[in-house]
């Protein structure tokens, strides 16, 4: 799913064999409640070629969780679009290609107040080049997918590793919370092969017919409890911790929990404050006392007055993911957001988003810092609301409120010249 600034959402669906970049279906919307930011939310559906099981984006529990959230998020749903959008593989035949959109229009149908529709596109080899031209058009704000298949070891298809490494935006790795995956529907076909080190996996799409667990759905338009986000401020930098924080409030509706959690780490002398504190701090204070005063103002920017937030300080361990992920399924957290750490490979084992993206029994949302000239125009944008904001209150001359307009239509020209 894409969100643009015409409040358009397109969904690419494509094989997953190809895939590299991208996901296989997505959704996204246009204008965010809170912060008004763009959306693209991507998932895949299939099996991945080296595993057994299924994506669980592609089945009807993640494509009904991505319908609930652009739906509850958004308070003028009549200003959304969804757009399918599937990349065929030379090798796919158009009744497959035709699944996806059956499919797709099955579950849009529940969405009556969207407006959705399903495109094809040409057959090529170079599914994900097709994809990653299509998104950079778009130029969306986050980008949601599918875990992937799994292994006995890892729950990350390495395919989905290389969408969060390439995106230029944030990243939610979907997956279906596997402390209630117990009530899906099984697949008998692959049950010889299914095996519980795989729990990461979900049967196959399942039929429209079949009605979600709503446990096991986001919450959404499927259910009204609160979402449960827990936001690690561990091994990464106090920059890129607190930017996952932005991050998750962009996910939030009123009334969600967002648990801000830490542990301290013994390679860093087991000095919890070193981890966490940012810049400059010193002092003995609480962790408690330093993550909820310093984030005041952040906190008070993204106007989360109607949001449950806490703090939590979990024991020393010598791997603080492995103890955000157990304290995170404990807690039975929907999604656990994470920065993104500056890493050249993200990925690498010691890693932390490398831990809490691949062990976490739940969706993980990976934040990167944005690029300084998104952070300029976002405060240019803020300075213009203020300014015109100030000109109302101040006075309602229509000759000073035509002249403002005047320049902010030659604003733009007179930068790139």
């Amino acid at each position: 799913m894409v969100l643009t600034l015409s409040n358009t959402i397109v969904i690419t669906c494509y094989t997953v064999a190809c895939f590299t970049r991208c996901c296989q279906q997505g959704v996204g919307i246009s204008k965010h409640p809170r912060l008004g930011a763009r959306l693209l939310l991507c998932t895949r559906s299939n099996h991945h070629e080296s595993t057994g099981g299924a994506n669980p984006c592609g089945s009807e529990v993640a494509l009904s969780s991505i319908f609930g959230l652009v739906s509850s998020w958004n308070r003028h749903p009549d200003t959304i679009s969804i757009n399918g959008y599937h990349v065929p593989t030379k090798q796919e035949s158009s009744t497959e290609s035709n699944d996806y959109k059956r499919r797709f229009n099955t579950i849009a149908t529940g969405y009556p107040q969207l407006d959705t529709t399903f495109d094809v596109a040409e057959a090529t080899k170079d599914i994900r080049d097709t994809l990653m031209e299509y998104c950079g058009e778009i130029e969306p704000d986050l980008v949601a997918i599918g875990s992937g298949g799994s292994t006995h070891y890892l729950k990350l298809a390495s395919l989905v590793e290389y969408v969060v490494r390439e995106s230029p935006c944030d990243v939610l790795v979907v997956r279906e919370n596997e402390s209630t995956t117990s009530t899906a529907v099984p697949n008998t076909e692959d049950s010889e092969i299914s095996e519980p080190e795989d729990s990461g996996d979900v049967a196959e799409f399942a039929e429209p017919t079949i009605k979600c667990d709503p446990k096991a759905v986001l919450p959404g338009m499927h259910n009204n409890r609160p979402m449960k986000v827990l936001v690690c401020f561990g091994s990464n930098n106090w920059e890129d911790s607190v930017e996952a924080l932005r991050a998750a409030m962009r996910l939030c509706r009123p009334g969600d929990e967002v648990q801000l959690v830490t542990t301290p780490d013994f390679s860093a002398g087991g000095n919890a404050i070193h981890v966490v504190a940012p810049p400059h701090e010193e002092g003995t204070a609480s962790i408690e006392d330093i993550l909820m005063g310093d984030l005041k103002e952040v906190m008070d920017d993204l106007k989360t007055d109607d949001l449950i937030i806490s703090s939590k300080v979990l024991q020393a361990s010598p791997l603080p993911a492995a103890a955000m992920c157990e304290y995170a399924e404990s807690e039975n957290v929907d999604i656990i957001a994470t920065g993104y750490g500056g890493h050249s490979h993200l990925f690498h084992p010691n890693s932390f988003p490398f831990y809490i993206a691949h062990k976490a029994h739940c969706s993980v949302l990976v934040a990167r810092q944005p690029a300084q000239s998104e952070q300029q125009s976002d405060e240019q944008e803020k300075e213009r609301t203020v300014q015109y904001a100030t000109i109302q209150e101040g006075n309602h001359d229509d000759d000073k409120l035509k002249m403002y307009h005047q320049q902010q239509q030659h604003q733009p020209a007179a930068a790139t010249s």
